[in-house]
């Protein structure tokens, strides 16, 4: 692989990491108040996750510049 495919394939994991914090956030939302805690506390573990996935990816950008 070259240095240009890798940044473009890690661009593309991090748009769709930021989709995938997005619908997890709005998932949590949308059950929030009703009786399934623990849902949404997945829901927000994940999430957390992800971004914390997304800022690596970000730094992998950098990393290749």
């Amino acid at each position: 692989m070259t240095v240009s495919s890798d940044f473009a394939t890690l661009s593309s994991l991090s748009t769709s990491l930021g989709d995938c914090e997005i619908r997890l956030s709005e998932m949590a939302i949308g059950h929030s108040g009703t009786d399934l805690d623990d849902l949404v506390s997945a829901l927000h573990e994940a999430e957390r996750l992800v971004r914390a996935a997304a800022r690596e990816v970000a730094r992998a950008q950098r990393l290749l510049r």
